[in-house]
């Protein structure tokens, strides 16, 4: 079992191959919401594994809102992942001893956040936002 550990950025096209796994699910979620393009997840750390040290794995976190409303951000999208450590030639091992993964999505959560939260972009971050241009 993997405990929650150091968490780092990264950009939610990071993370097209997690979505098209639920490609159905992300369409409905980005037809209703405007997601900020960067989040965070776990982030393997040195310690766990030298060779995947500072890789991001699940759960990925971005903030969100519905379309069309103005800022904050004031809830969170939510992917739970399951990953499968993988050596060299291919075999399941644990994490200490992998040389890559793969994931599969577990679970997609909306939920809102609590008012202090919340997240406004700065001026200079418009660029990340996916799926509308509003600004607030």
């Amino acid at each position: 079992m993997i405990h929650a550990g150091t968490y780092g950025t990264l950009s939610f096209s990071d993370i097209d191959e997690l979505v098209l796994q639920r490609k159905e699910d992300f369409d409905r979620i980005k037809a209703d919401f405007e997601i900020f393009g960067i989040g965070d997840a776990r982030m393997i750390n040195r310690s766990e594994n030298v060779k995947l040290n500072g890789t991001r794995m699940g759960p990925y976190n971005f903030f969100i809102k519905p379309k069309g409303t103005p800022d904050p951000y004031c809830y969170e999208l939510r992917i739970e992942t399951r990953a499968t450590f993988i050596d060299s030639a291919g075999n399941q091992v644990s994490l200490a001893k992998a040389a890559d993964f793969h994931e599969r999505v577990t679970g997609i959560k909306i939920r809102p956040v609590a008012a202090e939260k919340c997240f406004t972009p700065g001026p200079d971050q418009n660029e990340f936002r996916l799926g509308g241009k509003t600004k607030g």
